[in-house]
């Protein structure tokens, strides 16, 4: 079982610093593309709004700031969220005063309540379709997505054994304790929810009942449910990325989980 997730972002030039200066009002991985070409006059601090697990120990974030300073001179500073819902909206409440000179992180999910803030710019970067490799056609002139993902439900299949292969036989035929996330703090937990309106319409609100009744903890962010529930072995599935397996198996040699 899967469903896309992209996550987007923008980025601003500062008018007043002949270009020198980045500010940001939204996501970006491609930034580098951006500045490979400007020459920093002194060594400066790039502020980076974004996701927790992005900056943990095992996310990308330590090797990119790493790799980034050394070729650009300067310092990365990293203000963390529990989740790209709270991201945006720590950037709403924070307006033209924000610090932050890149938001990364927001999810497609996110779009059109990051577009109504006007706190964006168009990215003018041309020719997209042959810089990105996805499985959707993206033509948005404010985001640009720097990596996508599938949601998934995911299970450790020494223990759980007869995974559902679909949602229908998930809500209707699996005696499964599952943890999720709230969708007004959370991207997967937003994902579930224009996941389960995608198949089931208007009759979604009828399969949540039926799927409430398996869930046993609804948390504020990713990290909580996975590390702090499902891998204490307090839940048999967790909502998740199809990721999650391999990251088990990159970090862990670990190949108990799907």
């Amino acid at each position: 079982m899967g469903c896309l997730n992209a996550e987007i972002y923008t980025l601003e030039p500062d008018p007043g610093n002949s270009g020198v200066g980045i500010i940001m009002k939204k996501t970006s991985l491609f930034l580098f593309l951006f500045i490979f070409n400007i020459s920093l006059s002194a060594k400066e601090t790039l502020t980076i709004y974004t996701y927790d697990s992005f900056i943990s120990e095992w996310g990308p974030g330590p090797i990119v700031e790493k790799k980034f300073e050394e070729k650009f001179n300067l310092d990365i500073e990293f203000v963390s969220a529990d989740s790209a819902a709270t991201l945006l909206t720590k950037i709403i409440l924070e307006g033209s005063s924000t610090k932050a000179d890149i938001v990364l992180g927001l999810d497609m999910n996110l779009l059109e309540e990051a577009k109504n803030t006007d706190l964006f710019i168009d990215h003018n970067m041309k020719d997209l379709e042959s810089i990105l490799s996805m499985p959707i056609t993206w033509n948005d002139k404010l985001f640009v997505p720097y990596s996508y993902g599938y949601f998934a439900f995911v299970y450790n299949n020494k223990e759980f054994t007869n995974p559902p292969s679909s949602m229908y036989e998930l809500i209707n035929n699996t005696e499964a304790r599952i943890v999720i996330q709230d969708p007004r703090t959370s991207t997967p937990g937003l994902g579930l929810l224009t996941w389960m309106k995608s198949i089931y319409g208007n009759n979604a609100g009828k399969e949540w009942k039926k799927l409430n009744e398996k869930i046993i903890s609804v948390t504020k962010g990713w990290t909580d449910s996975y590390y702090n529930i499902f891998l204490a072995g307090e839940a048999d599935l967790v909502l998740s990325y199809t990721t999650s397996p391999a990251a088990h198996i990159m970090f862990d040699e670990n190949y108990d989980y799907s």
